[in-house]
């Protein structure tokens, strides 16, 4: 049997929720000397890992299993004192009991079967930073496997400052807070029922960290002045937002047509510069330097609208380079019509180069019939 000791930490528990785990006759007895109670609720230990010291063996970590944790449960008992902070042991003797447990729960928090404790905090201790608790309780442990079999008895709950201790359980904080005022001095509602001030209300509120979500419902909240017009002033941002989106993509739209209107407006200005150059690129001096014959000439000026001007100040070269590839075109074609360039580069030749030459032609040179198709 050995003995531990575990801190685990406070959390969130609405105040209703802590009261509903209270005895009724407890929460009575409790209030007849007790006008304004506290009470603390903390998750004591949940399934998985805890780092904890144990009495003669010193801090290890241990494993708890959910039959475990059911166990733990059903060891606690209404009216377990607490103490502030642990002893060097598990004794009780010369240690002053500042509450006792008056409520217990066993439920699963963050996916993990949980056991919550409900203190309630005496009046001289309320000033204490308490916000994490520990189990002092007698269990089994297997060594081998560091695992908790059992736990015989749970003897004593010691609270503590979260600043000066690690909760052993990584999971195990105070779940919430809850204090009642009442004081004769308080406003009647006229059917007995004392109503609290506004300072301990809010006093109550801070203690028990609420937040308004915990207190009011979501309409009343937006309809409070600044909540609604923070409200409307989201709504409104966001619609000059999209307005605002909406008029950007429109003028995005309106600058790619636009843009798209100049390149080819500049575009036909360039053709019409360009056109302008050839008309008045005098062609003629050209082929009478290059010196083609008058078919050829006639094959040029054919093809001559299909010349583009691409540099206005390199137009020679780009006509010269024209010039040649258009001849280059019209030997191709003279080759498939058979035409007889020999002939027609020197008049006076005899064509005997060819013996095809010798057939009859057309002025132009063409064959006026071929004989293989006879």
């Amino acid at each position: 049997m050995h003995n531990l000791k575990i801190y685990g930490q406070l959390q969130e528990m609405a105040a209703s929720e802590i009261k509903g785990l209270i005895d009724e006759k407890v929460y009575g007895e409790i209030k007849k000397t007790d006008k304004n109670p506290l009470f603390k609720s903390f998750v004591i230990g949940h399934e998985g890992e805890s780092e904890g010291n144990v009495v003669g063996i010193g801090t290890i970590v241990k494993k708890w299993v959910r039959g475990v944790i059911q166990m733990m449960h059903e060891k606690l008992r209404i009216g377990t004192k607490i103490f502030l902070n642990h002893g060097k042991d598990n004794s009780q003797l010369n240690r002053q009991s500042i509450g006792r447990v008056v409520g217990k729960a066993l439920r699963n928090v963050k996916d993990k079967l949980s056991v919550i404790s409900i203190m309630y905090i005496k009046p001289e201790f309320r000033d204490q930073k308490t916000d994490m608790a520990s189990i002092e309780a007698g269990f089994g442990l297997d060594v081998a496997t560091s695992e908790i079999t059992k736990i015989n008895d749970i003897t004593a709950i010691a609270l503590g400052d979260s600043t000066k201790f690690r909760p052993g359980f990584s999971g195990a904080t105070l779940q919430g807070a809850l204090q009642e005022f009442a004081d004769k001095n308080l406003p009647n509602d006229g059917k007995g029922a004392k109503k609290m001030t506004l300072k301990e209300l809010k006093e109550a509120i801070k203690t028990g960290s609420y937040r308004p979500d915990d207190l009011f419902g979501r309409n009343e909240i937006e309809e409070i002045s600044y909540v609604k017009n923070t409200k409307e002033n989201r709504d409104r941002l966001s619609n000059e937002k999209n307005d605002n989106k909406i008029k950007l993509d429109k003028f995005n739209e309106m600058e790619t047509k636009f843009k798209t209107e100049i390149e080819m407006a500049n575009s036909d200005i360039k053709k019409y510069k360009n056109n302008e150059i050839k008309r008045g690129f005098d062609l003629d001096k050209v082929l009478e330097t290059r010196k083609f014959n008058e078919v050829q000439t006639k094959f040029i000026k054919r093809n001559w609208d299909n010349f583009k001007v691409v540099e206005p100040d390199q137009i020679e070269k780009e006509v010269e380079v024209f010039l040649d590839n258009t001849i280059k075109d019209f030997e191709g074609v003279a080759d498939i019509f058979d035409y007889n360039l020999e002939a027609k580069k020197d008049e006076g030749g005899t064509g005997e180069k060819n013996p095809i030459n010798n057939l009859e032609r057309d002025e132009d040179g063409f064959l006026k019939a071929n004989p293989l198709l006879e």
